[in-house]
């Protein structure tokens, strides 16, 4: 928290980024699922802003855990076939994605899931983003 502070007051984008997905990955680690996805959210929307595609897609990626957590497969699926697909994800982040979508195979039917990858991989960054940033500002407070 000290490091966001400081980098918020230094105005640092990719340090801030870096430094927010560390904190959300540590609040779902806690179950503070909620925060998570509201440190997940302030990296989308400065790194989108800031051109920082691999920060993007770590919180792409951190999200799809978040909602793994809270029962919704099939989104985290569309999300973790993305982030997988695109060629911007850092490896360590594609480890971790394809961890996660190991995990999800057996709680979607092949059908289901089959599809859904490919309309994740099918996917643009902005159109992920601009999604997500925008169901969180139609009245769901930041809920996924």
């Amino acid at each position: 928290l000290e490091s966001v502070r400081l980098l918020e007051k230094t105005h640092e984008p990719w340090g801030l980024c870096v430094n927010l997905n560390r904190l959300a990955s540590l609040c779902v680690e806690q179950g503070e699922l909620s925060v998570a996805w509201q440190y997940y959210r302030r990296v989308l929307e400065l790194a989108s802003r800031m051109d920082l595609p691999a920060e993007t897609l770590e919180a792409v990626i951190g999200m799809a855990e978040v909602l793994l957590h809270q029962g919704q497969p099939e989104r985290a699926v569309a999300l973790l076939a993305f982030g997988l697909a695109h060629p911007a994800t850092a490896m360590q982040t594609k480890e971790t994605g394809m961890m996660l979508l190991g995990k999800l195979e057996d709680q979607v039917s092949p059908e289901i899931f089959e599809a859904t990858c490919q309309r994740g991989r099918a996917s643009e960054l902005h159109d992920v983003v601009n999604s997500i940033l925008g169901e969180t500002q139609s009245g769901r407070d930041g809920e996924p």
